[in-house]
């Protein structure tokens, strides 16, 4: 197994603002984020109308899409079966 860093301190800034945009589009709000070399932790809040399930799609495929589109030499690679991101997610539910 090899690792993937996508992030570094030129472009982590740049890629939380895409993720931030998605989740306001899909009405998710990012209460927290932490962007790290090869993945995302992220707090978020959303409506009990949504499954969680779409939500994550939303973040991930959305993001993917920008992300790519604006790191042309990421687009080239292979990662993770030729998705930027891996299917798997942890989702823990905190209530309030």
């Amino acid at each position: 197994m090899s690792e993937c860093h996508i992030y570094n301190a030129s472009t982590s800034q740049r890629d939380e603002r895409y993720s931030k945009h998605i989740a306001n589009l899909h009405d998710i709000t990012i209460e927290k984020m932490e962007v790290m070399p090869d993945h995302i932790h992220m707090l978020i809040s959303f409506k009990l109308k949504y499954s969680a399930t779409n939500i994550v799609k939303a973040l991930k495929v959305g993001s993917a899409r920008i992300f790519l589109r604006n790191h042309s030499e990421i687009k080239q690679k292979q990662y993770w079966d030729g998705h930027l991101w891996s299917r798997s997610y942890y989702m823990g539910t905190l209530l309030h």
